[in-house]
């Protein structure tokens, strides 16, 4: 799939999956804006955080590139004119990415490693701060593996979108989602602090940023074995 057409395609199926599935859902699926296709390195979150903290203060100094837009009424969900509210709730995606610690760490992380190019894909849609909160949406239970529909149709996604990417390696950034990577590309737990999936290593570990971040000696062994593997 040619690059410019990724994030529309994506998105499109994000919307198409909350029309399905998402009744319950007060807040619009993370969509995503334009990224780069065919990159040295894929990170994998677990899903959005919605900081409506940060959202605000983009919005209030930002008026005339967001239409004058309040938080609740660009993010709510079914909400009007979804169609219309798309490229802010994009833009603030880009403004996200630019401007956020947890990708400035990735970024860094990159360049640690001898890299180059990177984007991010998480591996579900709500918009949600708390973890917690969020594995009772999609009734994830790592014992046996299981979510619910809901969870499953944005899992099923997120392989699509993997398979469209192409990235040379992947780094799982979250220990949860890290466990479910595997689960989902090996059919068993976490063993291993690598996987392979067709042909692509993937790093699993846990968070770079944030107050659950793995310290500095973790990320050392994290970026020395990306180093020596790929």
């Amino acid at each position: 799939m040619e690059l410019e057409n990724f994030e529309n395609w994506y998105n499109n199926e994000a919307i198409e999956l909350w029309k399905k599935f998402g009744g319950a859902q007060v807040l619009v699926p993370h969509l995503l804006p334009k990224i780069q296709t065919n990159t040295d390195v894929l990170f994998i979150g677990m899903n959005p955080s919605h900081r409506l903290d940060w959202i605000q203060k983009v919005l209030e100094s930002n008026k005339q590139d967001f239409n004058s837009y309040g938080v609740d009424e660009l993010f709510s969900y079914p909400g009007e004119s979804l169609a219309k509210r798309l490229p802010y709730i994009t833009l603030m995606e880009e403004y996200a990415r630019d401007n956020v610690q947890y990708y400035r760490v990735l970024d860094a992380l990159v360049s640690e490693c001898g890299y180059k190019s990177w984007t991010h894909l998480d591996l579900f849609l709500n918009r949600e701060t708390e973890q917690g909160k969020f594995l009772k949406i999609i009734e994830y239970n790592e014992s046996n593996n299981y979510f619910n529909e809901f969870g499953l149709e944005q899992l099923n996604l997120f392989k699509k979108a993997f398979n469209k990417l192409k990235p040379k390696i992947v780094v799982v950034n979250n220990a949860t989602a890290s466990v479910i990577i595997s689960q989902l590309f090996t059919g068993e737990g976490v063993t291993k602090t690598c996987i392979k999936y067709q042909n692509v290593t993937i790093f699993l570990g846990g968070m770079l940023s944030g107050q659950r971040a793995m310290d500095r000696f973790s990320k050392l062994r994290l970026i020395n074995e990306i180093k020596l593997i790929s």
